[in-house]
């Protein structure tokens, strides 16, 4: 049998990433898991060339940023995970798909459960996504939600802004 203890849930905020989160509340209700709720603040790309030079001085408009994002995970958290699911909140700074992967091993996590926006054709050649990286780095398992896949699942009839009713 399967047992999963340990959900992690990247978010960006964005409606896919709250219909993966759906997803994961669904499995944390029938197996008793708790969720740790993951969002990644990305430097900026050129960021990285500067990182030889030595550590940057953080400014006061990026811990306003941390703050803002701490803020909004938090708030998620409130808003949309039921009070009788354990749940924590991390907040990570670098790239997204690696910091996802290390989190999940570093907190023993038993399946990833995250979005993806399902771009295709060269962008997603040059670029590669978040979820495809995230997927060949992770330890455990990777459940990822294609944005118009969950609709049925999550909106339960409900309209969204771009729908034909």
């Amino acid at each position: 049998m399967i047992a999963l203890r340990r959900i992690i849930v990247p978010t960006d905020f964005s409606l896919p990433a709250q219909r993966a989160l759906r997803y994961a509340i669904e499995f944390a209700k029938k197996f008793e898991a708790e969720i740790i709720l993951v969002h990644v603040i990305e430097p900026p790309a050129y960021a990285a060339a500067f990182a030889k030079a030595g550590p940057i001085e953080e400014t006061d408009e990026q811990r306003r940023a941390y703050d803002w994002f701490d803020s909004q995970l938090q708030n998620q958290q409130k808003e949309e995970i039921p009070e009788s699911i354990p749940c924590r909140t991390i907040l990570l700074k670098g790239t997204a798909s690696t910091e996802i992967a290390q989190c999940a091993a570093r907190e023993n996590a038993d399946l990833i459960v995250m979005a993806t926006s399902g771009r295709s054709g060269l962008k997603d050649v040059l670029l590669g996504s978040t979820a495809e990286r995230v997927l060949r780095r992770a330890r455990c398992p990777v459940m990822t939600v294609h944005s118009t896949q969950a609709r049925g699942f999550i909106d339960q009839g409900t309209e969204e802004p771009w729908s034909d009713g």
